[in-house]
């Protein structure tokens, strides 16, 4: 195993780092989402595959998790209506 991380070494093989860093989709596949408000938004949380880069391409991307803040949807459902100008 030793040998193999040196010929990584040597041929600049290495693992993307996406732990706790800001989801970029170039480097990160995201496979799964979930709301940590404790977390900023956009950040990776899980990493359920390890991603590597030889120089400056990648090999292959990190399959991770990210947190995204649940965002309210309007769906025409609103129970407010627009003040309507009544016009002087």
């Amino acid at each position: 195993w030793k040998q193999m991380q040196k010929l990584f070494e040597q041929e600049d093989v290495r693992q993307i780092e996406a732990l706790n860093q800001p989801f970029d989709a170039y480097y990160q596949h995201s496979v799964g989402k979930v709301c940590d408000t404790e977390k900023p938004d956009g950040t990776v949380l899980e990493v359920y595959q390890k991603g590597y880069m030889i120089h400056d391409k990648v090999l292959r991307p990190a399959l991770v998790c990210v947190n995204r803040y649940e965002t309210p949807v309007n769906n025409g459902d609103s129970d407010k209506e627009a003040p309507k100008d009544e016009g002087e």
